[in-house]
């Protein structure tokens, strides 16, 4: 019972941590706690005279033990990442190797006993295939920044990034999460950052090789991203600023085709940008929810997770982040 009620805390304490500004204090290679089997609570009893057996079913547990598998994955997997970030090819097949082991070990003993109907199962699905989908987009992301990638490589990881948008959409419009949203909003960086910034900086460069058809399918995308994460145009975090104009910068370099309206989520960010630019932090934290409708920024949960090996901030989440046009959004920003 006490490595049940542990693994299911440390995810939350991290939430919260990162939230304070203090950062992430215990990682999955920082104790040697055992996980908890694979039952459910009510085969647990006071009285019981012989030890539970574990369940080759989706438990009660199946989301934590998937939570605490890719935790572990990512963890051993840094050593590795960075090597693979080298270039060489043994690296990049030792890394892409051990990403395979990972995601069979989640799809072999968790993902596939879940069952997509039960909220839950579809929140842990959601879980497990973004988590790995975000360590391959994260091995890749170095040769974008010493521009090393290949057309071929670039296009691949569009297409991934594109993957992860989908999965956090999907559990942004699966009703049965609604009760679970205070958990989907912090876990943003399930490779999402990541994600969100390529996309943008790939419609933004009109040579980046994107026809039409996909240029217009990753704005809507990105347009999904904002409409889900009201806590997008907080602005309360640098950023949060950043990739907001981030994404002005990409729709002023090439919008959807057709001539469509600026939807809400481009004229909200435009406002609240220009706003901050000219007024005190008091004045733009009163007139946020004036600026850009009720439907945009829908009531959230805690802010977004900030993930530490992408951006390092302070705690207060300094308004006075230095965001001017010559701000590099480019190839270092994405790294």
């Amino acid at each position: 019972m006490r490595r049940r009620l542990f693994y299911q805390l440390i995810p939350l304490d991290g939430v919260a941590s990162q939230v304070a500004g203090t950062g992430m204090a215990m990682t999955p290679d920082t104790w040697d706690t055992q996980p908890p089997l694979n039952i459910n609570d009510d085969q647990i009893w006071p009285g019981m005279t012989e030890r539970p057996k574990a369940q080759k079913v989706a438990t009660e547990m199946v989301f934590c033990l998937t939570h605490a598998c890719v935790g572990k994955s990512f963890v051993k997997s840094k050593k590795s990442m960075h090597r693979a970030a080298s270039g060489q090819p043994k690296d990049i097949e030792e890394y892409e190797r051990f990403i395979s082991e990972a995601e069979n070990e989640v799809e072999e003993n968790y993902i596939r006993y879940c069952d997509i109907v039960n909220p839950l199962h579809f929140l842990t699905m959601c879980l497990g295939r973004s988590a790995i989908t975000a360590m391959r987009i994260r091995v890749r992301l170095p040769k974008v920044r010493d521009q090393s990638i290949t057309d071929a490589g670039r296009r691949e990881l569009f297409q991934l990034a594109l993957k992860v948008l989908d999965t956090d959409a999907a559990a942004c419009a699966q009703m049965g999460l609604r009760r679970y949203m205070w958990l989907v909003r912090p876990f943003f960086a399930w490779g999402s950052w990541d994600s969100l910034i390529f996309v943008a900086t790939s419609v933004r460069r009109q040579d980046g090789g994107l026809s039409s058809a996909e240029s217009d399918g990753a704005w809507g995308r990105v347009q999904q991203v904002y409409d889900s994460h009201g806590e997008l145009l907080n602005m309360k975090q640098a950023l949060h600023m950043a990739v907001g104009r981030l994404t002005l910068k990409a729709w002023s370099a090439n919008p959807p085709s057709g001539g469509v309206l600026e939807p809400a989520f481009i004229v909200a960010l435009r406002s609240l940008l220009e706003r901050n630019s000219t007024s005190g932090e008091e004045r733009f934290a009163s007139d946020i929810t004036t600026l850009a409708g009720t439907d945009v920024l829908a009531p959230g949960g805690p802010a977004a997770w900030i993930d530490a090996d992408t951006v390092s901030e302070s705690s207060s989440g300094d308004m006075a982040f230095d965001l001017g046009d010559d701000f590099d959004v480019d190839t270092d920003w994405l790294f």
